[in-house]
């Protein structure tokens, strides 16, 4: 499974058991600088709803929001990110 939830954001399957909410960064190498992607993990969720929770709570901590009006956009964004996903995918366990 991998459910992608914005551009850089996605859902993917660690385990049999796990689903891991993961990022995707630009790294580069030490010893050439060559820049490449990378997955930085967020969290191990054992459903889908629980990674969803974790995408909700990384977004507004990683947001640089000022107002109250600011912070009830960003919910209403990723609100929105998640109703839009196929039911299919929301139904998961």
């Amino acid at each position: 499974m991998n459910v992608k939830l914005d551009n850089i954001f996605s859902v993917k399957r660690f385990d049999a058991n796990n689903l891991a909410l993961v990022e995707e960064v630009s790294r580069t190498k030490k010893d050439s600088d060559e820049k490449y992607l990378d997955d930085k993990v967020h969290g191990y969720y054992s459903t889908l709803e629980g990674a969803l929770r974790g995408y909700h709570k990384h977004k507004v901590k990683q947001s640089d929001c000022k107002s109250l009006e600011e912070v009830i956009e960003l919910l209403e964004i990723v609100h929105r990110t998640i109703t839009e996903l196929p039911e299919s995918i929301r139904k998961m366990r």
